[in-house]
């Protein structure tokens, strides 16, 4: 059941998006943006695990997940920056794992 505040957060969507201040995208470059978020909080994730691990075989596992989430994160960055006229966040254009 939708309540007052959502329907006139929804009436003013709908006439800043008639005014072309908001731009609509594809599902697909949305899940992306999403991925690409969820990639970057795994990867700070994986490094953070990585600086509390004590053991030798957690060690190991820590390095696994850490050049995991890597790559992960590279690869979803390098295919959001093949994709044309979409503005992406300076959090995606910016950072990159070192």
């Amino acid at each position: 059941m939708r309540t007052l505040a959502s329907w006139f957060h929804l009436e003013r969507f709908k006439s800043k998006a008639k005014s072309k201040s908001v731009k609509f995208m594809p599902d697909e470059i949305w899940q992306l943006k999403k991925d690409v978020e969820d990639a970057r909080k795994g990867w700070h994730n994986a490094c953070r695990f990585f600086h509390y691990v004590v053991e030798p075989d957690e060690i190991e596992y820590a390095i696994y997940h850490l050049k995991a989430a890597e790559q992960r994160y590279v690869m979803l960055i390098r295919k959001a920056k093949a994709i044309q006229n979409v503005e992406w966040p300076a959090s995606i254009v910016g950072e990159s794992p070192q």
